[in-house]
């Protein structure tokens, strides 16, 4: 089977954005978990 030139670089721009939102999720929730140590060490 014959995959286009274009689809596969629309899959490969679908991933990059895919991860760069994996990074983005794992950054809030470093953040949120930081947040969360505070609240329970200033109780």
């Amino acid at each position: 089977i014959k995959i286009k030139k274009q689809q596969i670089e629309q899959y490969t721009q679908q991933i990059e954005q895919i991860l760069n939102e994996k990074v983005q999720l794992e950054n809030e929730r470093n953040d949120l978990q930081r947040q969360v140590r505070l609240v329970i060490f200033n109780e």
